[in-house]
């Protein structure tokens, strides 16, 4: 029976893992694209992107967009994801970087999914590879993405670390949707931090009809400090959102979601705690064989 499946699962080759709350037809499914997939084709430049699916998709990658030769762009630029740009620059190919995404932490608990990655080697390219089309990024000096999917109250809550030489750098938070926050009202994001940042909304091809394929929705969340926290939830249209609350001391930023709290160091590494339980400091192994796929 799928009832006995574990609720996560990791694909250890794209590093990409899949989440759900549980397994019935109206069920919350979130996709953490931690690492690359280009040999099998996909190709797209959105390591640390991620999607949201609850009766239809909430937040999918490249929304609205499509291959435009006579411009050069296409929906694998990493401005088409649910990614995070350092000085207007996102993940560079697979092939050009002097690195792979680096999964710190991973674990798959019955209350929660949490997954750690190091996004900084993607975003710089091999000296070799630099030139006019693909240029270096040397201001992505540390990106870093946390995951916390809680699976009873359908909420995704993620921290970004991002540092770069130069502290006026602009660093931008990207989302896209089919339809703005407003009207489909499925999905909630608060973001709590930076305090102050820029956020607006961007219509993707809005000369197009509202149902073209090619029309979109994104969010971008703009500014110059080092660490974005965002909780995006998904409610049903009509439903209270969450009673959210932040704090900080000297050594966490605390997120009380309703009566479940989490905290995030701020510490130069990534750890946290989901009410008594410390994250995991490694990547929880999985087993996918003949007797089926289990945690361990």
């Amino acid at each position: 029976m799928i009832e006995t499946l574990p609720l996560d699962y990791y694909a250890p080759g794209p590093s990409w893992l899949f989440c759900r709350n549980k397994w019935s037809d109206d069920s919350t499914v979130i996709l953490l694209q931690l690492g690359t997939c280009d040999s099998p084709g996909h190709g797209h430049r959105d390591p640390g992107s991620f999607q949201i699916f609850k009766n239809g998709w909430l937040s999918k990658e490249a929304t609205g967009y499509r291959d435009d030769p006579s411009t050069g762009s296409g929906v694998y630029l990493p401005d088409h994801h649910n990614c995070l740009l350092v000085d207007g620059k996102g993940p560079v190919g697979a092939s050009k970087a002097v690195g792979q995404p680096i999964v710190l932490r991973l674990q798959s608990h019955a209350d929660f999914a949490y997954a750690a990655v190091d996004l900084t080697p993607i975003y710089r390219v091999r000296p070799e590879e630099v030139s006019e089309a693909h240029p270096d990024n040397p201001e992505a000096v540390k990106v870093q993405r946390e995951f916390v999917f809680i699976r009873a109250l359908e909420t995704l809550v993620i921290l970004d670390r991002i540092e770069t030489m130069n502290p006026n750098t602009e660093r931008k938070w990207l989302l896209h949707g089919r339809e703005s926050l407003e009207v489909q009202s499925k999905l909630r994001v608060r973001s709590l931090l930076p305090v102050d940042a820029v956020q607006s909304a961007v219509v993707v091809n809005p000369e197009l009809a509202t149902n073209s394929p090619y029309r979109g929705w994104r969010l971008e969340v703009t500014d110059s400090s080092g660490v974005f926290l965002s909780v995006l939830q998904c409610r049903e249209p009509g439903t209270a959102d969450l009673e959210i609350a932040f704090s900080e001391n000297s050594m966490f930023w605390r997120v009380a979601l309703g009566s479940v709290v989490i905290g995030f160091s701020k510490q130069n590494d990534v750890s946290g705690y989901f009410e008594e339980t410390t994250f995991r400091e490694d990547v929880q192994p999985m087993v996918a064989d003949q007797t089926g796929v289990r945690w361990s």
